[in-house]
């Protein structure tokens, strides 16, 4: 009997325990973590270390190809906003030229950050979104 209630117990707590690889909460904080962005508009991005985003130190961190672009940032539950955008200015061959001025346009507003998994993450709004994949 005693074996029976012992290992219900472990069960039930076993049930309460984190799932390796689950969804953060929707509001999990982005702090520290860098991004290989794959798709931007519904477009897939090429497969390149040319196009990243990080969030480092209250510092948001881009490049879409060409040119790179940062500024300030804040997350408020599952909503970031950033500051003013800094970006060199290089003329960019496509599609780098289009990808950064769609990314630009979303980093503008304030965006909606979605988690689809530990290691994956939507960035949204008006002006469209962009879909990354965590970066070690």
């Amino acid at each position: 009997m005693k074996r029976l209630v012992l290992a219900g117990a472990v069960l039930a707590m076993a049930g309460c325990a984190p799932v390796a690889g689950a969804i953060p909460p929707q509001n999990a904080s982005v702090a520290g973590t860098r991004w290989q962005v794959v798709e931007i508009k519904g477009r897939a991005t090429p497969a390149s270390d040319l196009y990243r985003i990080s969030f480092e130190r209250g510092q948001l961190g881009a490049r879409f190809g060409c040119n790179h672009m940062g500024g300030s940032y804040q997350q408020v539950g599952g909503t970031i906003h950033v500051g003013q955008v800094a970006s060199t200015l290089m003329g960019c061959p496509e599609p780098a030229g289009t990808f950064e001025a769609e990314a630009g346009a979303i980093l503008s507003q304030p965006m909606s950050a979605t988690w689809i998994s530990r290691d994956r993450l939507e960035l949204s709004n008006r002006a469209g979104g962009m879909k990354l994949v965590r970066l070690p």
